[in-house]
């Protein structure tokens, strides 16, 4: 499933990107330059790759919730459609 790319604003904000860094986010928060990155890394020594399949409706519920919009935000944040 996509990631809420919503989250960029916020990062774009509290980095001041635009004037730092020269990028941009579209209205669908997609970063100007194409080439850009933006994410949250973390690390541990004992950190692993690891795959995961779709979420459950129940996680999506949760995850809506507390981010504080409506469960059909959550699902277009998701990227899930018609679920």
């Amino acid at each position: 499933c996509a990631p809420d790319h919503e989250d960029k604003r916020l990062a774009f904000r509290l980095l001041d990107a635009e004037k730092e860094c020269g990028m941009a986010l579209t209205s669908s928060a997609m970063i100007i330059p194409a080439a850009s990155v933006c994410g949250l890394y973390f690390s541990h020594p004992a950190a692993r790759y690891f795959t995961c399949g779709a979420i459950g409706d129940d996680q999506l519920r949760l995850w809506a919730e507390k981010k504080g919009i409506p469960l059909e935000e959550g699902r277009r944040r998701a990227g899930i459609l018609n679920c």
